[in-house]
């Protein structure tokens, strides 16, 4: 009797659904949330974490590496992103799914962006302890903050050291490139 009680309730439809989302629906694979989604979601080598006012280094950074013999595929949010749906959500799928990289633009104003914090943590998360080379940090600028402890034990691509510099592009590139 008890056996075909609980039978019964598992066959009953839940009152709630087993996700919630406060941003609405999930974004499927197959709709389009970037710029050139086709009939296949549009896949980078790399999710470019920065804030607004950083941009114009993230410029140089497409010019270095997507106009180039590089020829590596950049998801820049501002350019790439459809607009009208939830920022975590697209941007947690792209991070997650449609990117096998990360590149962190740390500077002071990244350590004061909600949006970097999030998306930091989130590829973070995906990776623990770095076992994989998810997430390359970049520091372009001297910075008058302790760089960010969370990225401490990874390894970065420095650009401010005029010693560095004219590798700079190819070391990122190789990361970027690698399997």
């Amino acid at each position: 009797d008890d056996c075909r009680k609980y039978l019964e309730r598992q066959q009953r439809k839940p009152l709630q659904v087993p996700v919630v989302d406060s941003c609405g629906p999930r974004t499927q694979e197959s709709e389009a949330i970037t710029l050139f989604d086709g009939l296949s979601p549009e896949t980078f080598d790399a999710f470019i974490c920065y804030c607004a006012s950083d941009f114009q280094f993230v410029h140089e950074m497409i010019k270095q590496l997507e106009q180039t013999e590089y020829n590596l595929r950049l998801c820049v949010f501002d350019r790439d992103v459809l607009p009208g749906t939830c920022v975590w959500t697209i941007t947690s799928e792209l991070i997650e799914k449609r990117c096998k990289r990360m590149v962190v633009v740390i500077s002071d104003d990244y350590l004061d962006s909600d949006a970097c914090d999030f998306q930091t943590k989130f590829a973070l998360s995906l990776c623990p302890g770095a076992r994989s080379k998810r997430l390359i940090p970049v520091v372009y600028k001297s910075m008058k903050r302790p760089f960010p402890s969370i990225l401490r034990f990874l390894t970065i691509c420095d650009y401010t050291r005029p010693c560095t510099q004219s590798w700079f592009w190819t070391r990122l590139a190789k990361a970027l490139s690698s399997p």
